[in-house]
């Protein structure tokens, strides 16, 4: 039910976006207008006190092809929904019409939005049909619950990118943060260009990959040059397939930057955000796949059997040795957040470490104390903005 929450979280926030009637582009969309049927059908049958079997009686249809039509699967010839009317007692163009009653008038505005396009619910095992259901289930309640969710957005200005980052983080911790598929793709990635096991690829050898594979042009900019980006880690101009730069990043941030660009051109994603902040999206499928790019860039700089072979035997010690684990640290290309990130994919699946918690400190050279920004428990600590 949880990750149903972050769907609800999400659609309650874009329900805020749409005004439109659900007349309005439905016409054409087969799928939709065997949803709106199969829920009017299953609503009239509840309505009536009737069972699938009860119905299957009065209209002459199976249980089971009738129990396919409310789920919204199949959309029955004009006989069928004449039979189906008159089990009812009402007619045949009410039964068809697009047009819902107010119980389900929460369903009505969720379809007019295309939300079911632009949620990729396949991520988390879920048919549109199967969603559609649960809200079917108690539209009342779900209604009451997505304009709660409607009310705390208007009033504390909420970002559809929040909404985006806990559907993500739903699917993280569905997955324990550990994606094989992605880390099969970084490994192919290594073999490909014979990158040694221990080695963590640096900024010059990931940037030849670039150049001379994908045909990018990469330069670095400054605030003398581009004061307008100076906040920007870096931008990405397709139709030159152009890659600037911040200058001021360290080697093992340009290092990232550069693996998450072979991410999105080994793993063949299209669409995708430009610039490197993770508020500037369209969509949850940009968040969705720069998280997998990022999660490749990971993969590539910090070799998961390295990791797991060095922290098995930092696990093995009877007491606790920081020195030890900044060695293992300092192995890799990479900043501390990037290792931790890396450390979050393979606690849970390689080590169990399921309810862990543990604190993320900043510590800089001006400072001379330092700042605890964070307690976090695995696997849904992991914050998406880029590493530091």
């Amino acid at each position: 039910m949880g990750d149903y929450l972050a769907i609800f979280l999400y659609l309650a926030y874009r329900n805020t976006m749409s005004n439109k009637t659900i007349s309005a582009g439905m016409s054409n969309n087969t799928d939709k207008i065997k949803i709106i049927l199969g829920l009017k059908i299953r609503q009239l049958r509840l309505d009536k006190g009737y069972s699938l079997s009860d119905l299957a009686n009065k209209s002459g249809l199976s249980i089971s092809y009738l129990n396919e039509i409310e789920k919204g699967k199949k959309y029955p010839k004009s006989e069928k929904i004449m039979s189906i009317a008159e089990a009812f007692e009402t007619d045949y163009d009410s039964l068809v019409s697009l047009k819902l009653s107010k119980q389900l008038e929460p369903i009505a505005e969720l379809l007019n939005s295309n939300i079911l396009r632009e949620l990729p619910l396949e991520i988390f095992g879920v048919e549109p049909s199967d969603f559609i259901e649960l809200m079917s289930e108690a539209p009342a309640k779900i209604s009451a619950f997505i304009s709660t969710i409607i009310e705390i957005s208007r009033n504390y200005d909420m970002r559809v990118e929040q909404f985006y980052f806990s559907v993500l983080r739903s699917y993280q911790e569905m997955y324990d943060n550990y994606f094989e598929d992605l880390e099969e793709a970084a490994q192919q990635f290594r073999k490909l260009y014979d990158i040694v096991a221990t080695t963590s690829p640096n900024e010059a050898f990931l940037s030849d990959i670039l150049r001379n594979f994908y045909g990018y042009q990469i330069e670095e900019f400054s605030k003398e040059t581009h004061p307008d980006l100076i906040s920007i880690r870096s931008v990405y101009k397709p139709e030159s397939s152009r890659l600037l730069i911040n200058k001021d990043l360290s080697h093992e941030q340009k290092a990232f930057t550069l693996g998450r660009e072979l991410g999105y051109q080994f793993l063949q994603i299209k669409k995708r955000p430009y610039i490197s902040s993770v508020l500037d999206v369209s969509s949850f499928e940009e968040v969705l796949n720069n998280f997998k790019a990022s999660y490749f860039a990971g993969a590539i700089l910090i070799n998961k059997e390295v990791l797991i072979n060095r922290l098995t035997y930092f696990f093995a010690s009877p007491k606790w040795d920081g020195n030890s684990l900044l060695s293992i640290m300092r192995l890799f290309n990479c900043t501390p957040e990037m290792f931790m990130h890396r450390l979050s994919n393979l606690m849970t699946s390689h080590f169990k470490l399921i309810t862990s918690s543990f604190f993320v400190l900043i510590i800089r050279p001006t400072i001379t104390c330092s700042t605890l920004i964070r307690k976090c428990t695995l696997p849904n600590c992991i914050p998406l903005t880029e590493p530091l």
